[in-house]
């Protein structure tokens, strides 16, 4: 801690400095000393004091003003008064101020220890209550970002870092990169799986990837910067890619793993589309397989766009989202490829068996697929190992109308677009199963108010919209 000692009288104020030095508390920083209340508010202004002794009776700005205004500077600050006019309105002030002590001139030595014993003991107090504020303060900006890195050191009393900070952020089962860390540290939590660095340049950043190589752990960093949700953010994504790594390090985020990801990325998504396990592969390895480090964040960026792209196909398909892919860190990038392919290969198998898929997701995909041939619902239910009553109920319940009725209407919908491509309406009964062009006149007209020549004079040259 720092201590300020403030008194216009120089000898008594140079005396009281060299006592407390004399005592050699370990606590205690340095001991610094102001000749006047201007002074010892320029010197506050300058660096933070964690204590300040002060006379009450000096020119211009008196020593209650001082605590007033030096307060209003730094609220943590604790104030101590020493003075010879021991005069009830002044201590009564002092105390309205919060001042921790009011002490009368002269002081033995003893007494003067154990005055600053017990203002280090109250520091103390604070800064394990200011570091646990500061923790808490961190952890919600970390959710909504609000608030910057700098306006949570200064809110909660604590001189901000220098410059913007990195986070680093490692897997639960590694054990925390501290003691590697030590010396580029701004603050570290007690319990929490994150750090704050010192962040800004090529040298800080290759004493980060030193640092964690040397701890042997998997760490994801972020980019330098002052806003911890983004922070946590993109530390969190920079984890994420750790299992591209063969041996413990750091993966450092970059703003490339979010950029598009040019024809390369279009092709492995169409493949993913398709669910191409082996034209997946085949792309990623020949592409992928001998990069160097320089163009790793393109690597990573592929293979999380794979991922996320057959979490999407899983959504079309009516299946379970699946667990998130963990990899395991270390990998490489040859497991992400293999992980990538099985994966795809799951999804195929899962969308040819109807136990893997939800029945009314199976059901809307049989009939998109089968929408030129009879289709029973009896059989479909007994397809699915289900009573017609119950499919009919849970059919009703999640596609908002019957069976029947998405049965038409995906029917007639082709009948528009086979109309609007040229097709004659007693070839499109036939290859619709309907018994005649008559049966689908009728059809039509109930759904749509008019015939089918009537619909195409009004809709010529339109489009039909596909099925989701």
């Amino acid at each position: 801690m720092k201590i300020l000692i403030v008194d216009d009288d120089r000898m008594i104020c140079a005396g009281t400095v060299r006592r407390i030095v004399n005592m050699r508390f370990p606590e205690i920083e340095a001991v610094e000393a102001a000749y006047s209340g201007e002074e010892a508010l320029e010197m506050i202004r300058r660096q933070p004091f964690d204590a300040m002794f002060t006379d009450i009776r000096m020119a211009e700005i008196d020593g209650l003003r001082l605590i007033r205004e030096a307060r209003e500077l730094n609220p943590y600050m604790i104030c101590v008064v020493i003075t010879a006019f021991d005069r009830f309105q002044y201590a009564q002030q002092a105390l309205r101020l919060g001042v921790e002590d009011f002490l009368v001139k002269p002081l033995s030595e003893q007494s003067m220890r154990i005055h600053v014993r017990a203002v280090i003991d109250k520091h103390a107090s604070r800064m394990q209550d200011k570091a646990s504020r500061l923790e808490l303060e961190i952890c919600a900006q970390m959710l909504s970002g609000e608030r910057s890195v700098t306006e949570c050191f200064e809110h909660n009393g604590f001189a901000p870092p220098e410059g913007d900070v990195a986070m680093v952020v490692w897997h639960e089962d590694s054990a925390a990169p501290a003691a590697a860390l030590d010396g580029l540290w701004l603050w570290r939590p007690k319990k929490r799986k994150f750090l704050l660095v010192g962040g800004q340049g090529d040298a800080a950043r290759q004493k980060i990837a030193s640092a964690i190589h040397r701890s042997g752990v998997y760490a994801g960093v972020s980019a330098p910067g002052r806003n911890l949700k983004q922070l946590t953010e993109q530390a969190g994504q920079a984890l994420n890619f750790t299992w591209l790594q063969t041996e413990p390090g750091a993966s450092f985020w970059s703003p490339q793993d979010l950029r598009g990801l040019s024809a390369l990325r279009a092709r492995v998504l169409a493949e993913v589309r398709a669910l191409n396990a082996d034209g997946v592969r085949v792309l990623l390895d020949n592409s992928l397989q001998y990069l160097d480090a320089s163009r790793r964040a393109f690597a990573r960026a592929l293979i999380e766009s794979v991922f996320s792209e057959l979490t999407e196909v899983r959504a079309s398909m009516g299946m379970e989202a699946g667990a998130p892919h963990a990899f395991p860190p270390g990998e490489g990038l040859s497991a992400a490829i293999r992980a990538a392919a099985a994966e795809i290969r799951a999804v195929q198998e899962m969308s040819a068996n109807p136990n893997r898929l939800h029945p009314v997701a199976y059901a809307k995909r049989y009939v998109q697929n089968h929408l030129y041939e009879p289709i029973d619902m009896t059989a479909l239910a007994n397809r699915l190992n289900l009573s017609y009553a119950y499919f009919s109920r849970i059919f009703r319940e999640q596609a908002g109308v019957t069976f029947t009725k998405y049965l038409v209407t995906l029917r007639m919908r082709e009948v528009c677009r086979l109309l609007l491509a040229g097709e004659k309406v007693v070839d499109i009964a036939e290859k619709l199963s309907y018994h005649s062009a008559a049966n689908l006149t009728r059809s039509f007209t109930r759904e749509f108010g008019m015939s089918p020549s009537r619909w195409l004079e009004l809709h010529a040259g339109e489009t039909v919209a596909e099925e989701d």
